[in-house]
């Protein structure tokens, strides 16, 4: 299979990504394809430059900003010695079968690792202080960082000499690791790698070979090395990736980063590729679900063994299409998403985490309609909750409001996992004391929750009857019908009657503002969503509608719940009539 950049075949292939930002000082010559020489910052996406198997375009030119450099002194057989920058974290190329050594006092030289493999490899100046941290306490104070000189044994380009027989024919991809064939001539040389100040810096992206070679021959890896469409990662294979980001210096400590860029999940699975990951939604729920809205640092204590803490952040900055500055580029590619699917459409052109293919609710829900601000419920409308139980799984308490019209207000939504049931009753009447909806020490509301609360396996009191005692009533939800109550909810969802929709979640309900529209079609049964393990606040939200649609005491049978004329070949239920057991 062809390999492509950004993506992960086979499931250890995260190894090859390292997340580092690999440039050069800015005002490096980089040796083009017509054999000139141009500085770095000067070179434009569309030019050719040299690599090592002949002139390749640049797809991309940019900024990395201000680095920690080191100053790489280059003997290459050749009359005097040539000076150039690059970042610390920049691997250039080593020749095969040859020692990586250091100085620190001109003379003294001792080994820390050995290119054993046939082929020119890469290592960067981080990477052998990585190697150093591995020597006794006793050599570490030899070898303070930025301070000791790092001596490699390099393959160069001379233009107009042939390349050393005895040097590889071959380089290993620094991304694929694939051998590759070397089409330009290569020599032994010395680099002599010594710390710089901090520098700006530039780098290249460069189609295929990924590398190109400055001025005085020097083979460096190119880009600024992230993960490309991270949904079609694993997330063990980015924890995999996180957990390789560290180095010992105090300097470079401070540039430490994992970046990612995706489109939101188009599919499972990748059709043309044959990438599926275990968790299709595990990027929305890792950097979207926590701040939809975006452009919010997140942060999060990390404890560590001696008792004191780190802070850790993440962030998600949305860009759609209409951030891209070239307008013509922008309306060409606006033309041909509006072409495509809707699901597809709705992915890359609105940039919208929450739609999916082959969702049962996907069509019906729309955020910019059934989600609002929260705001205070006024003292005459109806209000009751609903619950999906869990202990070993996550369970989830709902809170609803009914307006005049019949019209739903989720309001709040209150998840829980491995707490009692007496533990969950005080969560409950904890904020409903605070709403003024409890009297003497027991809530005034009640509504539908999970059967399973009626369930006694042994002579102990049942959780409902737990529930009951400690102020917090419930009755059985109506779970006759999965069906049934799936097109009770996607009524709701069709109907915008008074320009108010039969249901809205106020925007802190965020598991069930993700969960809904991400829903699959049962494969099975086709006329009802998948029952999976992630759909518990489903489940809760379900129980909710049909108990509004239930036929209240004392109203005449034919007043229950009734289907109206069928849209889209699905029946339609009307709403039916609110009431309380």
């Amino acid at each position: 299979m062809k390999y492509q950049f950004g993506h992960c075949v086979q499931r250890d292939d995260y190894i090859i990504y390292q997340s580092k930002e690999f440039c050069v000082a800015n005002g490096t010559r980089v040796r083009m394809g017509d054999k000139s020489l141009k500085r770095i910052e000067e070179i434009t996406k569309g030019d050719f430059v040299m690599t090592l198997e002949g002139p390749r375009v640049v797809l991309r030119s940019f900024s990395t900003g201000e680095k920690p450099c080191v100053v790489a002194r280059i003997e290459d057989g050749t009359k005097g010695i040539k000076v150039e920058k690059i970042s610390a974290s920049c691997p250039i190329m080593v020749a095969p079968h040859s020692m990586f050594g250091l100085s620190w006092d001109g003379s003294t030289r001792k080994s820390i690792y050995m290119n054993s493999t046939g082929f020119c490899g890469w290592r960067s100046y981080e990477f052998l202080l990585r190697r150093i941290s591995l020597t006794t306490e006793e050599e570490k104070e030899l070898f303070p960082a930025f301070v000791h000189t790092m001596i490699l044994s390099v393959p160069v380009t001379l233009y107009g000499k042939p390349g050393y027989d005895s040097l590889a024919k071959k380089y290993l991809h620094y991304y694929t690791g694939v051998p590759t064939k070397i089409t330009e001539g290569v020599h032994h040389g010395i680099a002599h790698l010594e710390s710089a100040d901090m520098e700006q810096t530039w780098d290249l992206e460069v189609a295929d070979a990924n590398h190109y070679i400055t001025e005085f021959g020097l083979v460096s890896s190119n880009c600024a090395v992230n993960f490309d469409e991270l949904t079609q990662f694993d997330k063990g294979q980015y924890d995999g990736i996180c957990s390789r980001v560290r180095v010992s210096d105090p300097i470079l400590n401070r540039f430490k980063k994992v970046r990612a860029m995706s489109n939101p999940l188009i599919g499972a699975e990748d059709q043309m590729r044959g990438i599926k990951v275990l968790d299709p939604h595990w990027v929305r729920k890792r950097f979207v679900d926590p701040a939809p809205e975006g452009n919010k640092i997140l942060k999060f204590k990390v404890k560590l063994l001696d008792g004191t803490e780190e802070w850790r952040t993440r962030i998600y900055l949305p860009a759609k299409l209409h951030d891209n500055p070239d307008k013509e580029f922008v309306r060409q590619y606006e033309a041909s998403l509006l072409a495509l699917p809707e699901h597809i459409r709705k992915a890359m052109l609105d940039g919208d985490w929450y739609h999916v293919p082959g969702s049962f609710f996907g069509q019906h829900w729309d955020s910019s309609i059934h989600v609002c601000k929260p705001f205070a419920i006024p003292s005459d409308w109806k209000r009751f909750r609903s619950m999906d139980w869990g202990f070993k799984t996550y369970g989830c308490v709902l809170w609803w409001a009914i307006d005049p019209d019949g019209n739903a207000f989720v309001e709040r939504e209150y998840t829980f996992k491995g707490m009692g049931a007496e533990a969950v009753a005080n969560a409950c009447k904890e904020w409903e004391s605070f709403q003024g909806l409890s009297k003497s020490g027991k809530s005034t509301l009640t509504g539908p929750a999970d059967t399973q609360l009626w369930e006694k396996r042994d002579i102990s009191l049942s959780k409902a009857e737990i529930f009951a005692r400690n102020g917090v009533r419930w009755v059985p939800a109506d779970k006759k019908s999965r069906q049934n109550n799936a097109y009770l909810l996607i009524s709701r969802l069709r109907d915008k009657s008074g320009g108010i929709p039969g249901i809205t979640f106020f925007e802190n309900c965020r598991k069930c503002i993700s969960t809904i529209p991400s829903i699959p079609t049962d494969p099975d049964n086709r006329e009802q969503p998948m029952d999976t393990r992630e759909d518990h606040w489903l489940d809760a939200v379900l129980y909710g509608v049909a108990y509004m649609s239930r036929r209240p005491r004392g109203v005449a049978k034919d007043d229950q719940v009734t289907f109206g004329p069928k849209a889209n070949k699905i029946a339609t239920p009307s709403r039916g009539r609110f009431g309380y057991w």
